[in-house]
């Protein structure tokens, strides 16, 4: 019964995702300048190469010349894909920008290429799931977003499994273990009854 019931609580979530839309960017000149070239600044959000808005790849290389970042810019705003790197080569982050704001699915990876982190945006906000890992491969937070605002299952675990946090969010009110040091009024669906909670350790 309870894995019936497992299996009904992950389909919902599921399916209540808000779906990832399709994002088309506009490609950039092939043009490559590295951050420690003069002439680069930033002026309320945008970036100037020698006093006009960038459109090209700003570059960032390790000590050793090799790469360590790229991110496309077009009228001195991010567009397209950025990406980092750590000093072994393996990838460490993959974002996807349209005009200066995060779009679609973000992710990151520990320097052994483990998940570290997957995060789905539309117009700069969370929108979708939010999850993040431990070095160790273990899941450590699974958050749901619409449009910026917690919504649905919420769940968060230590590095052991043990479980720190599961609440619900349903029409702005949160239901269930908050996982904060301080005490918060939550729903307690026994008692029907807003009630005190202090949890331990976050």
């Amino acid at each position: 019964m309870r894995k019936i019931l497992f299996f009904i609580d992950l389909f919902l979530v599921v399916a209540c995702q808000p779906t990832a839309k399709k994002v088309e960017t506009v490609p950039v000149p092939n043009v490559r300048v590295r951050n420690t070239e003069g002439g680069i600044s930033f002026q309320n959000g945008v970036l100037m190469y020698q006093n006009q808005p960038f459109s090209g790849w700003l570059t960032v290389d390790f000590p050793n010349g090799q790469k360590a970042e790229e991110t496309p810019f077009l009228n001195g705003k991010e567009e397209g894909w950025a990406t980092k790197w750590y000093e072994n080569g393996q990838i460490a982050e993959k974002r996807l920008y349209k005009n200066g704001k995060k779009e679609g699915l973000h992710e990151s990876w520990w320097s052994d290429g483990k998940p570290r982190f997957a995060y789905q945006f539309e117009n700069d906000l969370h929108h979708g799931f939010r999850r993040e890992w431990y070095a160790s491969g273990s899941m450590a937070t699974q958050f749901n977003y619409a449009e910026g605002q917690e919504v649905g299952r919420q769940e968060g675990w230590y590095e052991n499994g043990k479980m720190r946090f599961n609440y619900e969010v349903r029409n702005g009110r949160l239901y269930g273990l908050t996982g904060v040091k301080n005490c918060m009024t939550v729903w307690d669906e026994t008692t029907k009854k807003f009630i005190e909670k202090r949890i331990v350790e976050r």
